[in-house]
């Protein structure tokens, strides 16, 4: 999908979209990449977008947050925030960031209960993730902050990659 010179509109900053959209990018490993110009190579599943997308939809007022407590491996809670998770539902889908060197232990859970800062997940983590009360920046000079992440990954407007090549890691 290419936006040139035009516009692609869903919903507005007044008035969000409140059904769902789903604009899917098809294509296959060996098929041939999109090539705009002699600098601009796109690959073959792409939207591409040199005029303006404006996309406005549903989501979480807070999208990322931090673990507050650690996250053992086979635990199927995770202590959150609470406000940060206000607006967050039975039903999301969430994604716990790698805390590790390990790149590949990142996990997607849906939520199936909220009760204040507690979430419960639908499956048992295979992973441990770090987390803890208090940033730990002050101890890594005042940037970083190590607690694993928690994305709530729910939207009612997605892009989506084809996914038939997933033995290749090639996909959305």
């Amino acid at each position: 999908m290419f936006i040139a010179n035009g516009e692609l509109y869903i919903g507005t900053e007044d008035d969000p979209y409140r059904g769902d959209a789903k604009i899917s990018l098809f294509g296959h490993y060996d098929d041939r990449a999109i090539v705009f110009d002699e600098t601009i190579t796109a690959g073959n599943k792409v939207l591409s977008v040199v005029g303006n997308a404006h996309l406005y939809g549903r989501g979480p007022a807070v999208g990322l947050t931090r673990l507050l407590s650690p996250v053992d491996i086979d635990a199927t809670t995770i202590t959150l925030d609470e406000t940060d998770i206000a607006d967050w539902n039975v039903g999301d889908e969430v994604y716990l960031g790698p805390t590790s060197f390990n790149y590949q232990s990142g996990e997607y859970f849906v939520i199936s209960a909220i009760d204040a800062g507690t979430v419960t997940l639908n499956a048992a983590a295979e992973h441990y993730h770090y987390g803890a009360t208090e940033s730990t920046a002050a101890k890594y000079n005042d940037i970083v902050d190590i607690r694993g992440e928690v994305v709530n990954l729910t939207r009612n407007i997605k892009i989506y990659g084809d996914s038939s090549m997933p033995s290749e890691d090639w996909g959305g």
